[in-house]
């Protein structure tokens, strides 16, 4: 029997339907994701050319390139070719050039060129021979080192949870000098929150007005929906003014936070990120090869750094409880990363200027586009049986961030102070009024839909506001207490 030809339909994430649920369009039946079931052998032609067989043969655990087949080759603007000795032997000659053109006595460039060294074979390895993730383009193997990086820096992370907050600080000291510098800064100083052209000037112009539209472009690009980026905007301002009893440089003025910040930068990157995923989702690129209209180079570049679909995310967080839990899950995971920056920063005496910050935020947005990707296809996909990697590695890193910062805070580093009343009752109110919103709002849904299935309809959709709706929006009135850590 000849091998079923690989699908030609356009890659598209799909929502997760009961067992033996009929597929309302065969032809987008994903292959089984077992490496068990025999593979097909390259076409000679590829054998002769030294084309590599990975997508076919040897990609059946990673569900994405199977769910392309040969496909994926197509769409790349390098093509994988086999150069795993001829790599090899490049990364020994370099080796053995440095080693014997450099002998310093001093221990601290030894040992900071012996990491360096063995972080550069890791890579290496990785660029060759672990497994593909959502990102292709402009090569898979870039975004096998981008993983590799992340790989590294968990390791980093465990190494420095066994050891106590003096000797992190010098691990991290042979390639970040600057760490342990940073002179705690002083609760209560008193903000000037005039509103006048200079200050407006001021915070537009500033760096952090742009690091705030760069990172939510990004998380736009990240979640692809308005909602779940709004949520997660609001949330983290909320987060700030709680935590001021712990990291007083998260007091600003409520203009600041309130227009700078949400109604602003926020507001203004989450806007760029919809237009770029809107002109990436409806323009159409040749990128199949298989018509004869060309883009423009410009945009053929740009192109080889996206992922295959830029198709928008549909999460239905109130679609069951299963999938609210599962959506609020990484709404925590996302905001648990967020304040790590922060804690990393004040348990490690780490400036704000330290190039360790910029090797994270760049770090954690490259594994975080591919990471949302694949989760939301673990979620939507019935067929996606295991989380992906980069989608787990977020979780690891965050993990041990959260082990790190909470080992070291220690001895009034952090949490010297407990929480003021200020702070502590409105988000305990909020936290139980929300809960019984839930268990109230899934209950009802849980009994329309056996009602529905009984009488063999659909649930009714219900669109007047009742007692619910009242309860969810009154559920979120205590937060409105902490305005008062605002500076005025």
């Amino acid at each position: 029997m000849a091998d079923k030809p690989p699908p030609s339909h356009r890659y598209q994430l799909r929502q997760r339907r009961p067992p033996g649920t009929a597929d309302s369009a065969p032809d987008r039946e994903l292959p089984p994701l077992t490496t068990d079931s025999p593979q097909p052998s390259p076409p000679p032609a590829a054998r002769m050319h030294g084309v590599s067989p990975r997508p076919d043969a040897f990609a059946s655990d990673n569900m994405f390139r199977a769910a392309r087949g040969s496909g994926v080759e197509n769409m790349l603007l390098f093509r994988e070719q086999p150069r795993q000795l001829a790599v090899l032997a490049l990364v020994v000659a370099a080796v053995s050039y440095f080693s014997f053109t450099h002998d310093s006595q001093d221990v601290t460039e030894n040992v900071r060129n012996g990491l360096s060294t063995g972080v550069l074979i890791f890579l290496v390895y990785c660029f060759l021979q672990t497994r593909d993730g959502l990102m292709v383009r402009p090569h898979p193997g870039l975004w096998r080192v981008v993983h590799g990086c992340s790989v590294v820096y968990l390791l980093l992370l465990a190494a420095m949870s066994v050891q106590n907050r003096d000797g992190a600080i010098l691990s991290m000291q042979f390639f970040f000098p600057e760490v342990g510098s940073l002179a705690k800064s002083p609760a209560g100083v008193k903000l000037e929150c005039d509103i006048n052209g200079n200050t407006i000037y001021r915070g537009v112009s500033s760096i952090w007005f742009l690091a705030h539209v760069t990172g939510w472009w990004g998380k736009m690009c990240m979640f692809r929906d308005w909602r779940f980026c709004w949520v997660l905007s609001v949330a983290f301002e909320f987060l700030e003014l709680t935590f001021q009893f712990v990291i007083p440089d998260f007091q600003e003025c409520w203009w600041d936070s309130l227009f700078m910040d949400l109604l602003g930068a926020n507001l203004l990157g989450m806007f760029l990120g919809r237009v770029t995923l809107w002109l990436l989702e409806t323009k159409e690129y040749d990128w199949s090869g298989k018509k004869e209209k060309k883009m423009g180079y410009v945009l053929l570049v740009l192109s080889q750094f996206t992922p295959i679909s830029w198709s928008q995310y549909h999460w239905e967080v109130f679609s069951s409880f299963k999938r609210f839990a599962q959506v609020m899950f990484a709404l925590f995971v996302c905001l648990l990363v967020e304040l790590n920056a922060f804690f990393l920063l004040n348990t490690l005496s780490i400036p704000k200027e330290s190039n360790f910050n910029a090797y994270r935020l760049a770090l954690m947005f490259l594994i975080g586009i591919p990471g949302a990707a694949e989760y939301y296809e673990f979620l939507s996909n019935p067929e996606a049986l295991r989380l992906g990697q980069n989608a787990w590695m977020i979780l690891s890193v965050a993990s041990f961030e959260v082990l790190v910062w909470v080992k070291f805070s220690a001895n009034g580093v952090l949490f010297a102070d407990a929480p003021p009343a200020l702070v502590a009752l409105p988000i305990l109110a909020f936290v139980c009024m929300f809960s019984v919103w839930v268990a109230c709002f899934f209950v009802a849904q849980g009994r329309r839909q056996r009602a529905a299935d009984v009488d063999g309809s659909q649930p009714p959709q219900v669109t007047t506001w009742g007692k619910l709706d009242v309860l969810f929006w009154l559920s979120f009135t205590p937060l409105v207490a902490l305005a008062a850590q605002w500076a005025y």
